[in-house]
């Protein structure tokens, strides 16, 4: 068995693998909370992408149970042997999602200190900034398909499933202030054995980057090395590369 998402809820792009919510989201402008050693590797061309499984949410890990509207049966009447086959499926595709090659960006452009301090602790950290159009322009993606939607946010309590496509773009409400937009990145062909990430190739890395934020975290003298380093190393315009806009006692 092999979970996929409905392609009926999705509009697709011409001549593409690629199956998006609203073709309006191609022009919005996203962000990246990531670590230093990742857009080392986006400017080297390879873009990093993991599985769902290690996120921290037990929903997106598979550890919290869900229910499905499939899972109720009218009151006094026992289950039916079918019912119960149903219900046992729509887990396991629920379960399979969590190898799910998956990549996350926000919509809120403006510098958020509590996703720093979620997403990009580590001194060593930068906020990168593109849009959804140049991101999937500059990704090699022959070998996959695209999910892309907004993720939709509602109270824990008051969530019944109605398919599989509803749960994999589903938060909980405390996390609605990330204002999140992801992408699964399925793959055409079977690989022949699990995998928890992949590198993606990519095009014109500094063509995908439209700004580059230093930490807040880092010492002042350490952002003015690194912003030197970049662009140096990587020929990219200083004017792209800008410290973090918040500041911190002693940095």
């Amino acid at each position: 068995m092999t979970a996929t998402l409905d392609k009926t809820r999705f509009e697709r792009l011409d001549h593409t693998n690629i199956y998006i919510s609203d073709k309006k989201l191609l022009s919005a402008h996203i962000c990246k909370y990531t670590s230093l050693f990742n857009l080392l590797m986006i400017l080297s061309d390879e873009y990093y992408i993991g599985a769902k499984k290690y996120f921290p949410d037990k929903l997106e890990s598979g550890d919290c149970y869900l229910t499905f509207a499939k899972d109720f049966e009218v009151a006094g009447r026992p289950l039916s042997r079918e019912k119960k086959e149903r219900i046992k499926k729509i887990r396991d595709e629920v379960k399979e999602t969590t190898d799910w090659l998956t990549s996350c960006w926000t919509l809120k452009t403006e510098e958020d200190y509590f996703m720093w301090r979620t997403y990009a602790p580590d001194p060593y950290s930068v906020k990168i900034d593109t849009t959804l159009s140049h991101l999937l322009n500059s990704l090699e993606l022959s070998n996959y398909e695209v999910y892309i939607s907004k993720m939709n946010y509602q109270p824990r309590r008051h969530v019944v499933f109605q398919h599989l496509t509803q749960y994999a773009f589903y938060k909980y409400s405390y996390y609605k202030g990330e204002e999140e937009i992801r992408l699964y990145f399925l793959p055409l062909t079977p690989p022949k054995t699990k995998t928890d990430s992949i590198y993606l190739k990519l095009k014109n890395p500094n063509q995908l980057l439209s700004s580059i934020t230093i930490s807040p975290f880092l010492t002042s003298l350490s952002k003015g090395k690194l912003k030197g380093f970049l662009s140096k190393t990587f020929n990219i315009k200083e004017d792209i590369i800008k410290p973090s806009e918040i500041e911190e006692r002693n940095k």
